[in-house]
């Protein structure tokens, strides 16, 4: 009796007041590194603008929100292709913090659609100020091969994309054979 006494009236309350905490230390670290990641990736990009030679596509990798080397790439691809129009959809993107889009919505200013299925995560981007900062559509939706296209044009993005990131593990296939863009 006195062990559960002690779990409900201690150790929850303590556990929950140091997640609060943890979670809101973690919040005001992302969003105090943001500009230097920022500022490191426009100083990034105007390296691999500067009219070096690239001979293969991973020359140009650097990350700033994406996983791996993407945002580099995107950037060299954005700025060697004549991409007329400046709209991206990214899906299985979680928190979108770290995202193969993230990067081009805020240094290039694209308009942009994001969609994944987790409904908290989806919440915590509509909270965050790049959702009002920019030009952002955030989508709270199970993708399959049926609905995407209605995903699209539902909110207002058919057409030519300027560039569709896609990742949604073990669906991708099925999902992009029906794309209808």
């Amino acid at each position: 009796m006195f062990s559960s006494l002690y779990q409900k009236y201690f150790i929850k309350p303590i556990a929950t007041m140091l997640g609060k905490a943890v979670s809101t230390q973690y919040l005001r670290h992302r969003q105090e590194l943001e500009p230097i990641k920022l500022q490191n990736g426009r100083i990034l990009t105007n390296q691999i603008l500067s009219g070096r030679t690239i001979n293969h596509i991973h020359e140009a990798e650097f990350q700033v929100f994406s996983q791996w080397g993407d945002d580099g790439i995107i950037q060299y691809l954005i700025h060697k292709l004549n991409i007329k129009n400046k709209t991206f959809i990214e899906f299985g993107v979680q928190d979108y913090t770290e995202s193969n889009t993230r990067f081009l919505l805020q240094n290039d200013n694209w308009k942009g659609m994001i969609i994944d299925s987790g409904k908290e995560y989806m919440d915590s981007v509509k909270r965050d100020s790049i959702h009002w900062r920019f030009d952002l559509t955030v989508v709270c939706n199970f993708i399959t091969a049926e609905n995407i296209n209605s995903l699209f044009v539902d909110n207002g993005f058919s057409g030519n994309i300027g560039l569709l990131s896609i990742d949604i593990d073990g669906k991708t296939r099925g999902v992009s054979v029906n794309l209808l863009l």
